[in-house]
């Protein structure tokens, strides 16, 4: 689990470890929305937790490996991870 291995920075970066832990739960949000958009042929787009609060050029990554190169968004994302 990625969280565990933060626990032991988490006294020495507080701000970082939180950070980490943050963008960790964005990824894993936005990989199991895809996964269900994508089971789903599309029908729906998901909601999902303050993507916002990715980095601009993660989102715009996620978006051109898709896009551009026909990616499986899902796969991509967990690579992230």
């Amino acid at each position: 689990n990625c969280v565990t291995f933060s626990v032991s920075a988490r006294q020495q970066k507080p701000e970082e470890v939180m950070k980490f832990r943050h963008t960790l739960v964005r990824l894993m949000s936005l990989a199991h929305g895809n996964a269900l958009e994508e089971i789903s042929d599309n029908q729906f787009k998901l909601r999902t937790i303050d993507v916002q609060g990715l980095e601009p050029s993660v989102l715009k990554f996620l978006r051109e490996t898709h896009e551009d190169y026909n990616f499986n968004k899902v796969e991509v994302n967990l690579h992230l991870i």
